[in-house]
């Protein structure tokens, strides 16, 4: 079993494993994207700033499906190409709720796998053509974790664009001094 030890600010010594590191990342992270999501202001589910974009409707709703649906993905090693829909919230509760439902299965999971399930190889294919392969923990990391973020990301410039008050999700941002 792999741990990592942390110093945390001089006060203390905390000793993890991969996946309760994990966990704890995304629960923190999870409350940010919460509060991020309930800011979207319910009229204005079909926003998009450019043709090519998604609706505010489409990435709430993305946002709130994406670490539940990708970690079930990643429950099995060897996948295919998986299909993303991109359905269009008919309100902000459905986007809230399918979050939470999605958080739950995520922490389930992320709860569930050990260090050596986290780095047992995963591979996505695509017509038995293996298109990535590697340990678990790199997809969920990479595909799932900074995936999320990036959208995240994007959720906020929508809310600035919509005047809407960003939330601080690293500490004070201007709309909250």
């Amino acid at each position: 079993m792999i741990n990592i030890t942390i110093l945390a600010n001089g006060k203390g010594v905390y000793s993890m494993n991969l996946s309760e590191l994990l966990l704890e990342e995304f629960k923190d992270e999870a409350e940010k994207t919460k509060e991020a999501l309930s800011r979207i202001p319910e009229g204005c589910l079909t926003f998009r700033p450019h043709e090519k974009s998604m609706s505010i409707g489409q990435l709430g709703l993305h946002i709130a499906l994406l670490p539940g649906e990708l970690t079930v993905y990643f429950s099995e090693l060897i996948r295919e190409v998986p299909t993303v829909p991109l359905s269009e919230a008919s309100s902000v509760s459905e986007i809230l709720d399918t979050f939470e439902h999605n958080r739950r299965i995520t922490s389930g999971w992320l709860t569930e796998w050990g260090t050596e399930e986290l780095f047992a190889e995963w591979q996505m294919k695509q017509n038995g053509e293996i298109l990535m392969k590697g340990p678990r923990y790199t997809f969920i990391r990479s595909l799932v974790l900074n995936h999320w973020y990036h959208h995240r990301g994007q959720l906020t410039l929508y809310l600035r664009l919509l005047e809407v008050p960003v939330p601080g999700l690293y500490g004070s941002s201007a709309d909250e001094e």
